[in-house]
């Protein structure tokens, strides 16, 4: 840029700004997080061996992140901050006023033979295959993130992820938990998800 100097104009040349390496400072504050997490609870974030491979991949700047509970399901893939592909919507599961999903009550011994009961029935079971064809749907920006994080409270909803011909497999070290509590799974709380996960703060000590 040109600036005047004691009345001259004269050329003034910067040096380019010098890019981060994001892959190596999230592997940096991912650990440090890990260890403090481990130092001030002694329980490992995910119950395994510490493993940053996932973060490391020529994926990385590609996540997504899926919440799913109570007929609510909610997903996005994020590629260099931006959402590629979202999509939310909800089913009625819950039994109204006792709470609990239908499913869970049948498989307690509870089963009921009410329209109500038959319409829950229903609707969880269109919930799973409307989640399957989305999972398909995406399957090839799925394979392509570096970093797939889930809230799949109870066994009910973290078998929904995991089906014959889909694209997630149990035991991918790209699966990580949403590492802290959200609300209600919709755009928004995805959005949310995914600006905190993928946002740092440098504490000086």
């Amino acid at each position: 840029y040109q600036r005047r100097v004691h009345g001259e104009l004269v050329v003034v040349e910067e040096a380019p700004p010098v890019e981060p390496d994001v892959h190596e400072l999230a592997a940096f504050l991912s650990a440090q997080w890990e260890k403090q997490h481990f130092e001030d609870t002694h329980v490992g974030v995910y119950e395994r061996p510490l493993s940053l491979d996932w973060i490391r991949r020529p994926g990385g700047l590609q996540w997504a992140v899926l919440l799913l509970h109570g007929g609510y399901f909610a997903a996005a893939v994020f590629q260099n901050g931006r959402p590629a592909v979202h999509k939310a919507f909800h089913r009625y599961v819950v039994r109204k006023k006792q709470g609990g999903r239908q499913s869970a009550y049948d498989a307690s011994g509870g089963g009921m033979s009410s329209v109500g009961a038959q319409l829950r029935r229903h609707h969880e079971m269109k919930w799973r295959e409307e989640i399957h064809r989305i999972l398909r749907e995406w399957a090839p920006l799925l394979a392509g993130c570096g970093a797939v994080f889930t809230h799949t409270p109870g066994p009910l909803n973290s078998t929904v992820l995991f089906f014959n011909g889909g694209p997630l497999r149990k035991g991918d070290p790209r699966l990580q938990p949403v590492p802290f509590t959200t609300g209600r799974p919709t755009f928004s709380e995805v959005k949310r998800a995914y600006s905190l996960l993928s946002t740092a703060a440098l504490c000086p000590y």
